[in-house]
């Protein structure tokens, strides 16, 4: 089906699935409690991949980029290195950066100052492997782009040795399930856990607040466990029902028992 998205609501469609893709790493949190110490949302001190960065229980980091795509089935949709190298015109007629050298840079400046575990481009999006480039668990080969393609890239990047140092760790996790389709998942993870539907779109909502506040769910902007599950209401007790159909073979308790527990709830 072809929606045809306003421009308003294409930039709305984004956020939420820069949300979702946050909210499956929380939802990790809740299934795996020690794996994750802290998730950040628009980390602003990681440069060009600032949208998710998320503390392992060692102390790396991942820091993670995302991009989405209203129509990643259309034919002119996939990436290709055109759109990765394509250096823009600034105001002033400044050269503005590519998106392989945004990434690249910030990747090399969180490597000098953090145990980096991963960086990643997250997307919906495809990549056009007409031109034979190859892609293994997310890692493009270097040696299979194209040698025009590479002799830009390492004009870009700076040198040979830094090109291929880069495209060796950082992962393209492109192809990912569409919004709705990833949201559904990660809703059914959540409910295994036992958490309810009122607990879901709260934490969404939370997420949302999240995102554009520094300072929550704490002052200094990490999501810890605690804040998960207090946005997830996790902690409201339910009410236990108050009628019940009473078997015939039903005993009453002893007088004994009886002022026992009483005198037990007392205390």
């Amino acid at each position: 089906m072809n929606i045809q998205f306003t421009r308003t609501g294409a930039r709305r469609q984004g956020d939420d699935y820069q949300d979702i893709v946050a909210i499956d790493l929380l939802v990790e949190m809740l299934e795996h409690p020690d794996r994750l110490q802290w998730v950040q949302l628009e980390a602003n001190d990681y440069g060009y991949l600032d949208d998710i960065v998320a503390c392992w229980e060692d102390a790396s980091i991942d820091v993670i980029q995302v991009k989405y795509s209203v129509h990643p089935d259309k034919e002119d949709d996939p990436y290709t290195w055109e759109d990765l190298l394509k250096q823009g015109d600034g105001k002033s007629g400044k050269v503005l950066p590519s998106l392989i050298q945004k990434w690249s840079t910030s990747h090399g400046r969180i490597s000098n100052t953090h145990q980096l575990h991963q960086a990643s481009l997250v997307s919906n999006r495809k990549w056009n492997h007409f031109d034979g480039t190859r892609i293994i668990n997310g890692i493009i080969e270097y040696n299979s782009i194209p040698s025009d393609v590479r002799s830009e890239i390492e004009v870009q990047i700076g040198n040979k040795e830094s090109a291929r140092a880069f495209f060796d760790v950082f992962r393209f996790d492109l192809d990912r399930p569409n919004l709705d389709t990833m949201a559904e998942g990660i809703k059914r993870r959540f409910m295994r856990l036992g958490g309810t539907v009122e607990g879901w779109f709260s934490l969404k909502e939370s997420v949302r607040e999240w995102v554009k506040r520094k300072d929550l769910p704490s002052d200094d902007g990490y999501i810890r466990l605690k804040d998960i599950r207090f946005a997830s209401l996790w902690q409201i007790l339910k009410d236990l029902p108050q009628a019940s159909n009473i078997p015939d073979d039903f005993v009453i308790p002893s007088d004994i028992f009886h002022q026992m527990v009483i005198s037990n709830l007392k205390t």
